[in-house]
């Protein structure tokens, strides 16, 4: 949430107070659904991701051919559809990247602990990527 002297549990948007920080975040998701993205997540959302695209094509097209928004809304779902289809893939690949990186170098007493500590959290992350893209996978 962005930094104010304001209590944590109070909306920077419209100064309500609530009792704690999860009815907050519920206040700002159902009151303020625009500005909830870019509050609380560290990565830009599924609306956020669509609003680029929308964006991206009306500037890609300086003739105006997809000037009105349902044409655009078309044009943009089926280029996140397009690019969601890829995503397992990039995450099997970034899985088998990190495994790569694993270290089997001698080393002794620390270096051998730290090499082992490291080794181990990438193959814990490989294998969250891995997991992801299962999910992603998965029929809803």
């Amino acid at each position: 949430m962005t930094s104010t002297n304001r209590p944590s549990e109070a909306c920077t948007l419209c100064d309500t107070v609530k009792p704690d920080d999860r009815t907050l975040r519920d206040h700002v998701l159902n009151v303020h659904p625009d500005q909830h993205c870019g509050i609380y997540h560290q990565q830009p959302c599924q609306h956020d991701r669509r609003e680029r695209y929308l964006t991206a094509l009306l500037e890609a097209d300086p003739y105006a051919l997809v000037q009105r928004r349902d044409d655009r809304a078309r044009l943009a779902d089926a280029a996140m559809a397009i690019a969601d289809a890829e995503i397992p893939a990039v995450l099997r690949a970034a899985a088998d990247l990190a495994e790569s990186l694993r270290q089997f170098d001698p080393a002794t007493g620390a270096r051998k602990s730290a090499q082992v500590s490291e080794n181990v959290g990438i193959l814990r992350v490989a294998e969250k990527l891995r997991s992801v893209a299962d999910e992603i996978e998965r029929p809803a």
